[in-house]
Parts: C-alpha cells; structure tokens; sequence
C-alpha cells in the first residue's frame, strides 16, 4: 500500500465520497501551506493515483491546458485502494486511459444513464457527432 502524507489521505477521502471522484475542491478543513497542495497533487497524477481530467467549474480546476481548457483531477482505482476503498465504478479519466499531461487530452467526468452523459460520449468521439446523432443519442 503506498504511503501518503495527511494532505493526500484528506483529498483522496473528500474525492471517495463524491461521486465524480473530484479530488478538487480541497476539503475546508485541509490549509496547505505555500506550495504543499501542488507539491501532493503532482506527486499523486505521478505515482498513477490521481488522474487528470475535463473540469466542469472553476472550483474543481486544478490547472488550464495550453488552449485555456479547464484539467480538474480525479482518485483512480490505485488511488481508493491505497486509503481501502473498492472502486465501484471507473472514473472518466481511466475509462479512457487517464489522458495525462503528456498526451494534452482532458476528457468528461462520467455521467452514466442520463442524456447529458449521453451527448458528451457522443461528442467525444473521433469525429465528433452530428446534430441527427445527438438526437438519437438522447431519444
């Protein structure tokens, strides 16, 4: 089990319970100092336990990407079993291969089962999706 310092174990328990796995925004209780945050962010996107992906508010951005794209983090699988917790559905970010810094690709937090979670799986294809196929997509 790796070991994580009290600032990685507070993110990763404030990111289990919710349900996109955001590990951002930072619990009201965790006050880094100075640089801390950035410091245990960039060692859990290293280590494989946190990966990057599309950030949906302000709140949850961690950084913006090289076109201004908002990149929020999320727990992976490794990241809820090193504070022992089952991963009972796979992040956005690991269903398509954690897109991490190197490749520039940020990808949608999951949203199964309603049309929303419809129109971005449809929309993120290669080529995209058609108005017709949206349509279809969302009944």
């Amino acid at each position: 089990m790796p070991r994580l310092s009290d600032t990685q174990t507070m993110l990763f328990s404030a990111a289990a319970a919710r349900k996109n796995r955001s590990l951002l925004p930072t619990p009201e209780t965790l006050k880094p100092v100075g640089k801390t945050l950035d410091r245990a962010l960039v060692a859990l996107v290293k280590r494989g336990l946190a990966a990057e992906t599309h950030a949906r508010s302000e709140t949850a951005t961690w950084r913006r990407d090289e076109d201004g794209a908002r990149i929020g983090l999320v727990i992976t699988a490794a990241g809820l079993a090193a504070i022992g917790v089952e991963n009972t559905e796979p992040t956005s970010a690991e269903e398509q291969g954690a897109a991490g810094p190197a490749d520039g690709q940020a990808s949608f937090a999951s949203r199964p089962g309603d049309k929303l979670g419809a129109v971005l799986t449809a929309a993120e294809a290669k080529d995209g999706a058609t108005i017709g196929e949206l349509a279809e997509a969302t009944a």
